[in-house]
């Protein structure tokens, strides 16, 4: 496992501080003062929370002590990589545990796999705090090598543990109850049966819904060619009509013209009547004319004799005095009359004449009657010719609508059909297209599910492993342990030079052997302290974290060291880093570590 990015939102007096770490060797050369302890101490917390608080500790307290100088969210994140697996560790806290939060992120799948405060660092590396603190965190001017009941116990096999676990009774029962907890949280037979039905069904669904669909394309197709069909039958039956319609008309319009000649024809029979009636007019006109003229002679004429003769006899007696004299009034009045009549009969046919002449004035009515004789003859052949023209089309009707209407009806329905199937196509589509979203959550649910079986079956393998690692480590202490770890740690302190023979007891203890009996190295000089300690954890880190590596934080932890021994220590620094990720944090470009 590696750190691959740091970020510090607010830890001390850090604020907005960002850090990329690669694989072995990691150099920060800072000056006194920027803030180096801030980082390592950020880095322990992302895995461990804050060292809880103890008695008399008020101003060492971390969570006090880190606090933000400029305020703000307290905490950050890291990234790290384990595996092939890529993870965002993020952390903040408050002024009491109760309010801290983490949240463990995969981000290749971005779901959060934890969220609570459990200590992750215990997960990764498999010990508590405490063993973390004395092993591969190298605090600046306290990194002396100690041991805690926890790995004592893991390196000798002790029965009875402190601090991080109670006991090692303890310790067994509180894995057995994780296993317990595992156990109970993994995902149920069942449950991933019951997706894996989902999922079986849900493919089921989807090739029903595409057979369906491909039924209504082929549906489709067949009203699309049917559609083409009736539409040229349509297109078709219209020309017919337009036909029949263009003939139809030409009836008409011969009906027209022949009802047109039919009306000309009889007005001008009606103009020849009238020039007739106008001819005969003249001729009766003249023999009143005549007539007029005869009682008007003999009227007068007739009067005056028979007035000449009542007097003759009146004078010879033979008629009454009175009665001759009334036959003559009698006569003149009959004489007056007449010629009244006559007159009256001149001023009627006066009348007449100036009537006449007015309307028929200087025009000769038996040229008229010519001319109108003649138009009559070509209006005749005219008819006749209509007629013929009219035999052709009278059989012709107005266009049958009714097959028209009946293609429409088809064509309509066809096309009513199409648009029902194209929305029907249109839904199936858009309900293959959920079935095919549903079926996607549903294999991620799948996917999940198994991924979270796995997930755990790793932890309880993990915890399994522990619990027999334990288990075996309480039988097997000296063989297992000591032997080895004493032959390590003189391999790597014998870089050094020292010709000084020490040794590790199976309390952690580091002593050496001289003429006057075991010394503890405590009494010696720092700079050989310094050397002792470094030694001891770098081999205690080797025989620890079997199960991940941790990150190696060395706080400017080489200021006690002579250019010789410092020499050396980078040398093995260097030679760790082949192996382990280190975080080198110095303030003295003497201390920094070329190539």
């Amino acid at each position: 496992m590696i750190i691959t990015r740091v970020h510090i939102e607010n830890f001390g007096k850090l604020n907005n501080v960002d850090f990329s770490l690669s694989k072995g060797l990691n150099q920060i050369y800072k000056e006194n003062g920027w803030g180096k302890s801030s980082l390592s101490i950020f880095i322990k917390a992302m895995f461990y929370g804050m060292s809880p608080k103890s008695r008399g500790e008020a101003f060492n307290y971390e969570r006090t002590k880190y606090m933000p100088w400029q305020g703000g969210n307290y905490g950050g994140f890291i990234e790290i990589e384990n595996g092939d697996k890529t993870y965002r560790i993020t952390r903040y806290f408050t002024k009491t545990p109760e309010g801290d939060t983490l949240e463990i992120r995969d981000l290749q799948s971005n779901r959060i796999l934890q969220n609570s405060n459990e200590e992750i660092g215990e997960l990764l590396f498999g010990v508590g705090r405490e063993s973390y603190e004395i092993t591969a965190f190298f605090s600046q001017l306290k990194f002396v090598s100690t041991t805690n009941p926890q790995l004592t116990a893991s390196l000798t096999g002790a029965d009875k543990f402190q601090n991080d676990l109670a006991n090692f009774n303890q310790g067994i029962k509180i894995i057995d109850n994780k296993l317990s907890q595992f156990k109970k949280n993994k995902p149920k037979k069942d449950e991933i049966e019951d997706i894996r039905e989902g999922i079986a069904e849900n493919k089921l669904l989807i090739v029903t819904e595409e057979q369906k669909l491909t039924k209504f394309k082929d549906e489709l197709n067949i009203f699309e060619k049917d559609v083409l069909i009736y539409e040229n039958k349509l297109k078709e039956a219209k020309e017919r009509a337009r036909e029949e319609q263009v003939e139809f008309e030409k009836k008409l319009m011969l009906e027209d013209k022949i009802r047109t000649g039919s009306d000309k024809l009889n007005e001008l029979l009606i103009k020849k009547n009238n020039l007739l009636e106008k001819k005969n007019f003249e001729n009766n006109y003249q023999k009143r004319q005549n007539m007029t003229k005869i009682l008007s002679i003999m009227l007068p004429t007739i009067t005056i004799v028979l007035s000449i003769l009542f007097a003759l006899l009146i004078s010879f007696s033979i008629l009454d005095l009175v009665l001759g004299i009334i036959l003559i009034v009698l006569m003149m009045a009959v004489g007056i009359i007449g010629e009244y009549i006559v007159l009256k009969h001149k001023i009627k046919l006066k009348s007449l004449k100036s009537s006449h002449d007015s309307e028929e004035k200087d025009v000769d009515i038996e040229l008229q009657i010519n001319l109108l004789n003649k138009e009559i003859d070509e209006l005749n052949q005219e008819q006749n010719k209509l007629k013929n023209d009219y035999e052709q089309f009278k059989d012709c009707q107005s266009p049958n609508r009714s097959e028209i209407e009946d293609y429409e009806s088809k064509f309509n329905v066809i096309n009513y059909e199409i648009l029902s199937k194209k929305n029907q196509i249109e839904q199936l589509e858009k309900d293959i297209e959920i079935l095919i979203d549903e079926g996607e959550k549903l294999q991620d649910d799948y996917s999940n599910i198994v991924e979270r079986g796995e997930n755990i079956d790793k932890k309880i393998n993990i915890l399994g492993l522990t619990k027999e690692f334990m288990l075996k480590a309480r039988d097997n202490v000296s063989i297992r342990f000591i032997v080895p770890i004493n032959k390590s740690f003189n391999k790597i302190i014998e870089k050094f030079n020292l010709k000084r023979d020490f040794v590790i007891d199976t309390e952690w203890k580091v002593k050496e052997n001289t003429n006057y009996g075991t010394k503890e190295f405590q009494y010696s000089s720092q700079g050989l302290q310094d050397i002792i300690s470094f030694c001891q954890r770098m081999n205690l880190i080797e025989e620890v974290y079997k199960k991940e590596k941790p990150i190696i934080i060395l706080d400017d932890i080489f200021v006690n060291l002579d250019e010789k021994k410092l020499k050396i220590a980078k040398e093995i620094v260097k030679e760790v880093a082949k192996t382990y990720q280190i975080l080198y944090l110095c303030c003295n470009i003497n201390n920094a570590i070329e190539g």
